[in-house]
């Protein structure tokens, strides 16, 4: 099975075991849109519908490439990495699974490299998993403020303070003030200085937590 990560220096894979993060963005790292970017900046992702599929048991998630001025499509398409339905485990380190969750793990967990490091960790030791509900695309920009509190934005004072996990400890714990702003300093620290401002495709993943 599967893992899936969420940042843990700001709190996300937190967010999930509590359930305020149910929605992940996750950029595109297809080659085909920075072509098609080079060429005609002019383009949209859109769901390919299965009555177009060549296999009709093919399973995966399709979107085609289509100008957004004159509506016609380039002959390309990407597929996305996770399909409805998925299941992936939340990758933890049996650390914190041992301590802060309180589950128990077989001793030889606790001499590896996967004590500290959830990226070494075996995905049948890990407690809790995620389902993926809904396959979406849009560029980075066009989250709305909904999805910005899914995506585990706290919210202090409605319409007034906004903020995450990193901002525990300082003065102005919830420096901003909309959503937005709030999920923009967030992504420009998961993802790297800019990625707000560059306004990449991005996957949209629902998705529902069960162990």
């Amino acid at each position: 099975m599967k893992k899936i990560m969420f940042n843990d220096k700001y709190g996300l894979t937190k967010a999930v075991l509590d359930g305020r993060k149910r929605i992940t963005r996750r950029i595109i790292a297809d080659k085909k849109l920075n072509y098609y970017a080079s060429i005609n900046s002019n383009f949209v992702l859109v769901p390919v519908p299965d009555s177009q599929k060549t296999n009709p048991k093919d399973e995966n998630i399709y979107f085609g490439i289509k100008d957004k001025i004159t509506d016609n499509y380039f002959c390309d398409t990407i597929t996305s990495p996770l399909r409805i339905g998925e299941v992936l485990v939340v990758a933890m380190s049996y650390e914190y699974v041992f301590y802060e969750l309180h589950c128990g793990l077989p001793d030889k967990c606790s001499t590896g490299a996967g004590w500290k490091n959830k990226m070494f960790v075996k995905a049948e030791h890990m407690p809790y998993k995620i389902r993926i509900t809904n396959v979406g695309v849009e560029r980075l920009q066009d989250i709305s403020d909904e999805d910005c509190l899914k995506e585990g934005i706290e919210e202090h004072l409605k319409g007034v303070q906004y903020g995450f996990t990193s901002n525990i400890g300082y003065i102005g714990q919830y420096p901003f003030s909309t959503p937005r702003e709030a999920f923009a300093a967030l992504i420009n620290k998961v993802s790297g200085r800019g990625t707000w401002e560059h306004n990449p495709f991005v996957w949209v993943y629902e998705f529902k937590l069960f162990d």
